[in-house]
């Protein structure tokens, strides 16, 4: 898997993960909305781990500079 989530990428697939838990754990929300944002937090904390998006794989794009390219 090659990189394709910069910097800035990450740090906002972070931040939106962190707060997307937080409402999960801080709202009552009813099973499904609560079950969406849980799984959506987990998704975007996982891509921006990995550095590795995969819609960004499938419409050849990415957010990284040229020298960060590996």
């Amino acid at each position: 898997m090659k990189k394709n989530v910069g910097n800035t990428d990450m740090v906002v697939r972070l931040l939106l993960a962190t707060i997307l838990l937080l409402l999960y754990f801080l709202k009552d929300f009813r099973p499904l909305p609560g079950l969406i944002l849980l799984l959506l937090a987990v998704i975007l904390g996982i891509t921006a781990f990995v550095r590795f998006c995969p819609l960004y794989y499938i419409f050849r794009s990415d957010t990284l500079k040229k020298e960060n390219k590996e």
